[in-house]
């Protein structure tokens, strides 16, 4: 017989200890955070300005400058978590 902490026998006798026999529906709060992450890495919206801004448009250009960008922002996002904002 699996025995269980006191705590839990004091709570089943109070009525305070309930068991979820099926799970609840999870959360919609998510999507508000995911909304602004999906938008913070959507690059096209500026990429027209960034584009008429470069001296030397080229494709390959456009792209470093891009890459860079994009790098630099993931590093930030990355640096953001780790450290707990």
């Amino acid at each position: 017989m699996i025995q269980t902490p006191e705590y839990i026998e004091n709570a089943k006798k109070n009525g305070e200890y309930e068991i979820e026999y099926f799970a609840k529906a999870p959360s919609m709060d998510f999507l508000a955070g995911f909304a602004t992450i999906i938008l913070s890495y959507m690059c096209h919206p500026n990429f027209f300005y960034v584009r008429k801004e470069l001296l030397n448009p080229s494709a390959p250009r456009v792209k470093k400058v891009l890459m860079y960008a994009i790098g630099i922002e993931t590093l930030v996002y990355f640096l953001m978590g780790a450290i707990g904002y």
